[in-house]
């Protein structure tokens, strides 16, 4: 052994509580500080991972159900019956066909069919029976029109509840290659939330779904009725998705608080969903795993203070005795060298 390591054990042998400090307490905070950093680190980067592919499966989720709805519209509008009956304008007819389709699409709110003009042919219920405007015929054969792809509207208000806001999907109806008419399904925002409602954001996280307008469809707190909300300035709104899916860290405009959002868009509709959670409750979960963690290093380091000072008793009793022993021998010796040791030999009795 090195004279420099005598030199430390017996300066830590000395002063045990500074060399506990030292050479215990200190590392073990230092490595639950690392830990701490290191973890909070990963676990940002895991819960921007996790919200992206949280929207993702929620845009899916969306977008399945959309496919689905246009799947009806399109076996519908190929059937010869239905071009019949658009052909004749028999509303009847046409009635009872939407009527038995409509039994098997638990989403729909209504269903209606109109002519290339917007004239209504047939709706169930009755009080769907609502004329297209000419913006919407405008934008619906502007985007749908040869191309026979479907027209999903924006979120708006219901012309029978103006407390209700729903949302259309159009289909062209085409016979010999011309525009014969129109199949529109409405569907209230509900079915929407009904769609990713099992779709949880732990701890303290939602979903929202935006159209392609920038209003508001679904959103889990409360909406005031009336005209849609527009939120194009939330920056999970605002941010372009590259991809698939994407992720940002954005400060919330109200509180200034740093949020989390993974961001997904719904298909090429334009629509886009929105998993966003709150750093704070993030911190507060990882703080939930990470207390024990240290209240476990508190435990060893008492655990090790007082078996430390134990020790250092021991050892303080040890030397005591040891500075005793050394101080009756030292006595012995000093009486041997002056002839008082009552136990050594005397003069006159080597003499008989």
């Amino acid at each position: 052994m090195s004279d420099v390591t005598a030199g430390w054990l017996l300066r830590a042998y000395r002063r045990p509580l500074a060399a506990f400090m030292i050479f215990v307490v200190l590392p073990l905070g230092a490595a639950v500080l690392c830990t701490h950093e290191v973890n909070s680190a990963f676990g940002r980067q895991r819960a921007l991972h996790n919200l992206s592919m949280t929207a993702r499966l929620g845009a899916l989720a969306v977008q399945e159900t959309l496919e689905e709805l246009v799947l009806f519209e399109q076996l519908t509008g190929s059937r010869p019956d239905v071009l019949a009956a658009v052909a004749r304008r028999d509303a009847p007819a046409l009635t009872k066909i939407l009527r038995e389709g409509l039994a098997f699409m638990p989403h729909v709110h209504a269903v209606r069919v109109t002519d290339p003009e917007g004239a209504v042919l047939a709706a169930v219920p009755e009080a769907a029976s609502r004329a297209s405007t000419d913006e919407e015929r405008k934008a619906f054969w502007q985007d749908a029109g040869a191309s026979l792809r479907v027209y999903l509207s924006p979120v708006h208000v219901s012309d029978d509840d103006p407390d209700e806001k729903i949302v259309e999907l159009w289909w062209p109806l085409l016979d010999q290659g011309r525009r014969s008419g129109v199949v529109q399904l409405a569907f209230r925002i509900e079915a929407v939330r009904a769609w990713i409602q099992k779709i949880r954001v732990d701890p303290e996280g939602f979903l929202y779904v935006v159209d392609h307008r920038q209003q508001l469809v679904v959103y889990p707190f409360q909406v005031l009725p009336g005209r849609p909300k527009m939120v194009a300035d939330w920056p999970p709104v605002a941010h372009p998705i590259a991809g698939e899916s994407d992720a940002i860290v954005f400060a919330h405009q109200r509180t200034g608080d740093t949020w989390f959002a993974g961001i997904a868009p719904v298909g090429d509709t334009g629509w886009r969903v929105v998993a966003v959670q709150p750093e704070a409750a993030l911190v507060r979960m990882m703080h939930r795993v990470l207390w024990p963690m240290a209240l476990a290093a508190a435990f060893l380091l008492g655990l090790l203070l007082l078996v430390g000072l134990q020790w250092v008793r021991v050892q303080a009793f040890s030397l005591q005795l040891l500075q005793k022993n050394a101080k009756l021998l030292k006595q012995l010796q000093q009486r041997r060298t002056l002839g008082d040791d009552p136990e050594a030999p005397s003069s006159r009795g080597g003499g008989r």
